[in-house]
């Protein structure tokens, strides 16, 4: 491997993606694909056993001596990755942005929730891994490399090379097991060749010692319907020949009962091949049904047979939706555009304020300022002030921009209006600032307004460019706060002058409409605001026993909202 132990070569080091699993796997291949070609965009280096010797590689022990102030992304795709992250986070004291991507379709353990609630970031390989994950995701589906798997030049030349026969094949790639639909294909076949005499059969992929009974009954089965010489059982290849086994298929078949994501019906299309596949993974994600093949429900055999019978029969249907399939994977599944988006994902992160900042530690000077910092709050507000940014700032910010306020009305859950949230060119949430699903509430948070402490934990999983304290009670304001580039203290004689006019304490959700209202932002879009019809997301009380007038609250918007036509009202169903 190319070894980062020379110091300069760490230190430069922006990325870190583990790999701690010996024996080849999914992940492993992943790690193997994407990083030479996210090294031409960043500074990335894997590290871990059984990586390839042309990876930029940090040898393990080794990343408990890299420099501690650099803010870099650790990118861990499993639990044990998750978990060697936050030890070096809060342990070794790495001041790491931590993201995981999730593959898996299943209910979590309740400790794989706790590592994924940790992280700062997650990324999920399907929208419907994302509906298995308790809090937003970025969707990045896989890709492949689209330059190797490619239409042949000359089929009937590679046939020949690796000794197939001629005619029409049907493949099936994978390890050979009952959760990959193995049997599935095989009873499909059995169904058909018999009625189609130039057809044959590839079943091609590993198997483990603990699946070898599994395989040893489909080739008795295959054997005993006269088929030996017509459905061919292969042994797995290396993973730079897998190109050419597409490339000589007619028509490739993915029955699996259940699979995470799953990559072959992308490499068989990639190649020009139609793809029978079940609804498992991310299948009815990756192929367009009744265009680039067809898609039909797990473990149904005689659906499965009748959807792969239409293309052996029809070479007219099997033509175009070759074509079609490798048109939508060039244009939709690159390997380099999932390296890019991921690549967005990590500069996003050390992009993000409240993650650059990490307070000097085990130091005198860092020790005198957080107890010079603590008799300042006790002492004086306007001492709190000073260190705050001066309106004047958020003002030129909000100019001409659209902006989307979300608060934490318990009913906004039932709408679905997180992409329009997401669409404003800045986007204020309040206080814990709830994010129950992206559907309802988006995933950005531009500045996060806050009356009571947060721990800095949730907020670097928010990573808010600006954070507003909005209370008149500053001794409440954490001191990590007041080191982000974007912070700000509301003055209290705003609080004061709301105070007055509504005969009682204005939540943080007026304060910071108010604060906007006397900016020259473009629009200003309300969501999650229903004066307590519904209860907060962050609290179980009910109205009478918080210390604010929401009738009063709900009048001084409808007089906005009457008067300033900039300001919209975005209703939810309670």
């Amino acid at each position: 491997m190319s070894d980062l132990n020379n110091t300069p070569g760490i230190n430069c080091i922006e990325v870190i993606t583990p790999n701690l699993k010996r024996r080849l796997s999914g992940v492993t291949a992943t790690v193997v694909r994407l990083v030479p070609i996210q090294t031409d965009q960043i500074a990335i280096a894997a590290t871990g056993p059984g990586l390839p010797d042309s990876l930029t590689h940090i040898p393990l022990a080794r990343l408990f001596l890299l420099p501690r102030r650099k803010l870099r992304v650790w990118h861990a795709r499993r639990n044990t990755e998750m978990l060697l992250g936050l030890i070096l986070r809060h342990v070794a004291r790495l001041n790491l942005a931590l993201l995981f991507t999730s593959a898996s379709q299943r209910n979590h353990t309740w400790f794989t929730r706790w590592l994924i609630s940790t992280m700062d970031e997650v990324i999920a390989t399907s929208g419907k891994t994302a509906t298995y994950l308790n809090r937003p995701a970025a969707v990045i589906h896989h890709g492949i490399n689209t330059q190797r798997f490619c239409p042949p030049s000359d089929r009937a030349g590679l046939r020949a090379k690796l000794g197939l026969p001629n005619g029409v094949l049907i493949g099936c790639y994978g390890r050979i097991r009952r959760q990959k639909g193995t049997d599935v294909f095989v009873s499909a076949m059995i169904a058909l060749l018999p009625l189609m005499p130039d057809h044959h059969a590839l079943v091609m992929g590993r198997t483990t010692q603990s699946h070898s009974l599994f395989l040893k009954r489909l080739k008795h089965r295959v054997a005993a319907a006269g088929l030996s010489d017509r459905i061919l059982f292969l042994p797995e290849v290396p993973v730079d020949q897998m190109p050419a086994w597409y490339q000589v298929l007619d028509l490739f078949v993915a029955p699996q009962r259940w699979e995470g994501f799953g990559l072959t019906p992308l490499e068989a299309m990639a190649c020009g091949v139609p793809v029978v596949a079940t609804r498992v993974g991310a299948f009815d994600e990756l192929i367009v049904n009744g265009e680039t093949g067809t898609l039909v429900a797990p473990n149904d055999i005689p659906d499965l047979t009748g959807a792969t019978r239409k293309y052996l029969e029809y070479p007219d249907i099997r033509r175009k939706s070759g074509i079609a399939a490798r048109e939508h994977t060039a244009a939709n599944f690159a390997l380099a555009d999932e390296a890019s988006k991921i690549i967005a994902v990590y500069r996003s992160l050390l992009d993000a304020p409240v993650l650059k900042y990490r307070p000097t530690l085990f130091s005198m000077p860092a020790l005198i300022e957080r107890i010079g910092f603590q008799f300042e709050k006790r002492l004086s507000g306007d001492r709190i002030q000073a260190r705050s940014a001066q309106a004047s700032e958020l003002m030129r910010e909000l100019a001409g921009k659209t902006v989307s306020i979300v608060g934490n009305a318990r009913a906004l859950t039932n709408e679905n209006n997180g992409p329009d949230i997401d669409l404003a060119d800045i986007v204020v949430r309040i206080n814990r600032a709830p994010r129950p699903t992206e559907a309802s509430h988006g995933r950005a948070t531009d500045w996060l307004a806050l009356a009571t402490s947060m721990p800095k934990a949730q907020v670097r999983k928010l990573r808010p460019s600006r954070v507003l304290w909005m209370s008149p009670k500053t001794k409440r304001i954490p001191f990590w706060a007041t080191g982000l580039p974007g912070f700000f203290v509301n003055p209290k004689t705003e609080w004061q002058r709301l105070n007055e006019q509504l005969q009682s304490s204005p939540t943080t959700g007026l304060m910071i409409i108010e604060l906007i209202r006397n900016s020259d932002a473009k629009s200003v879009k309300l969501y999650g605001f229903d004066f307590f019809a519904s209860k907060s997301l962050t609290g179980r009380r009910e109205a009478s026993q918080v210390p604010h007038d929401f009738s009063a609250e709900q009048a001084f918007v409808d007089d906005i909202l009457a008067n300033d036509p900039r300001f919209h009202l975005i209703p939810t169903t309670t």
